[in-house]
Parts: C-alpha cells; structure tokens; sequence
C-alpha cells in the first residue's frame, strides 16, 4: 500500500487549530474557507461530545461523523486518522481555554479589576463542570492532558496576570515569585476536577476574595 500524501495546513488566526485540507490525487489542496472553519469546529466538537460519552475506547470516525452530520469522506477530508483527531481535539480544548482566559481579562488595563476578573474566571469557570464529565468516562486521556500542558497552563496564567505581577512587584518594592503563584492557580484548577468543592462549604470564591482584600 503506498504512502498518503503529506496533509496540506493552513493557519488560522492565533489560538485556533489548524485547519488540515488534504489533497486528491493530481490536485491542489483546496484553499481554507469559513465553510472548513466551521466544518472542522463541527468535528471537533462532536468529538469531544463522544470522548464525554464513550471514551476514547469507543471513539469512532463512525461516531464523530454521526454527531457532526457529515459524511466519512468529509472528515477524512481534514483529519487522516483518530490519532489525528484526536491529537486536534486536545489542541482545541487548550486553544478555547486560552482564549476564554484572555477575553475574561485583556480588556482591562487596571491590576486590581484585572486580577478580579481573573478569579471571577478562575473560581467560577465551566471548565471544570466539563473536565469532571470527561475524568467519569476517560480518566486516562484527561490526567495525561494535565500533564503534558502543565506549563502551558502556567504560562497561560503568568500572561494574563502579568501586569498585576508588574503591580504586586511595585508595591512589595520586590520581586514575585511569579512560577509559584501561576503554578498554585494551575494546581487549584486541577484539584477542583479531581476533587471538587463540598456545595456544603461556604462560598470558596467568597473566601479566597476574604483572604487576598486582609493581605492587602
């Protein structure tokens, strides 16, 4: 069986997947439309909605292809293999994560509202609802995306708090140990999937407001 042609990428705009257009025989790859935008989110999307349902075990081009709507020859179009899939799907989890953070906070130049609105995101977000759903059905895939983007995490976190870092640094007339307070954030969210807060407690996100207005 010979070898397929290589798959064709184009970018997108910053943090989003790149949209994978492979080529037929004896033509050039179709160039990257909204339409494929929105076909590859489609994919993507279904299947994250069966990784939540089967695992990826159960996972299928079949699968995917039916909570899509689309045909086999459609995926096959963007994606050559599940591994591929997959391996997209992952980006696209920690792309959307990104931007959510970034659209939460960039908008704001103040340190004070900048760092509210980070813990507003942080204490309050749906991505731990959703990491709790994917751990029930594929504990394997979710602990070891933990692992291989831990310091993407970190760096997602030290970006968007960078200029309250700047601030905190002011006031301390000092230097913060910025890695060890993104990666405490980084390790709050996490701990929040594998073990969530008791609905019973008092409001965390009410606490930790508490604690940081009586260390300031």
């Amino acid at each position: 069986m010979s070898n397929p042609k290589k798959s064709k990428t184009t970018t997108k705009k910053p943090g989003s997947v790149k949209v994978r257009v492979r080529s037929a025989p004896g033509k050039e790859p179709t160039r990257t439309d909204h339409r494929s935008e929105r076909t590859v989110q489609d994919i993507l999307n279904a299947t994250f909605a069966v990784l939540m349902e089967k695992g990826t075990d159960s996972l299928s081009i079949r699968a995917v292809c039916d909570k899509a709507g689309i045909s086999r020859g459609t995926l096959y179009r963007y994606f050559a293999s599940k591994e591929a899939l997959i391996e997209a799907a992952t980006l696209h989890l920690r792309n959307q994560t990104d931007k959510r953070v970034a659209d939460a906070v960039d908008h704001l130049d103040d340190p004070k509202k900048r760092f509210e609105a980070f813990l507003d995101y942080t204490l309050e977000n749906i991505e731990s609802a959703e990491s709790r759903r994917l751990l029930r059905t594929e504990p394997a895939f979710l602990l070891n995306y933990f692992r291989e983007n831990f310091d993407h995490f970190k760096k997602r976190i030290d970006r968007a708090l960078g200029p309250v870092y700047d601030s905190w640094d002011e006031r301390l007339d000092g230097k913060l140990d910025r890695d060890l307070v993104s990666e405490l954030f980084v390790r709050y969210a996490l701990s929040e999937t594998l073990i969530p807060t008791s609905t019973n407690s008092e409001d965390l996100p009410q606490r930790v407001r508490k604690m940081l207005k009586l260390l300031r």
